[in-house]
């Protein structure tokens, strides 16, 4: 079994990279100043990463139509991805994503999901 720091460092495949990294690159779009990403917790077994990171930063711009606030913003995102051939070959995710655009409209979640 290889470390996890070298299943983490796998290349993406192409058919799950846009889907892998919405919430990154929604931040990204939305200029989020000082975005930083952290690793809270990772687990490898197998052919299977599991990884627990918050994406934080400033948003300076709009997000998903939201803002800008120029408040902190942090999203929480799990991803369980499996590994073969060096690469993403099968990739779940969930993270809070709709919650903190709702905030910032000051929606409920509810209503931003209906």
């Amino acid at each position: 079994m290889r470390s996890s720091s070298t299943i983490a460092a796998a290349s993406v495949s192409r058919s799950s990279s846009s889907r892998m990294f919405s919430s990154r690159t929604a931040i990204q779009r939305a200029r989020a100043d000082r975005d930083c990403v952290r690793i809270e917790d990772q687990i490898a077994e197998g052919d299977m990463v599991t990884t627990r990171k918050s994406v934080t930063g400033i948003l300076t711009g709009r997000l998903l139509g939201a803002g800008p606030t120029n408040a902190p913003i942090a999203i929480d995102v799990i991803d369980i991805v499996r590994v073969r051939d060096d690469r993403y070959a099968e990739h779940w995710g969930m993270n809070n994503l709709a919650g903190v655009v709702a905030a910032i409209r000051g929606a409920t979640h509810e209503e931003v999901a209906s």
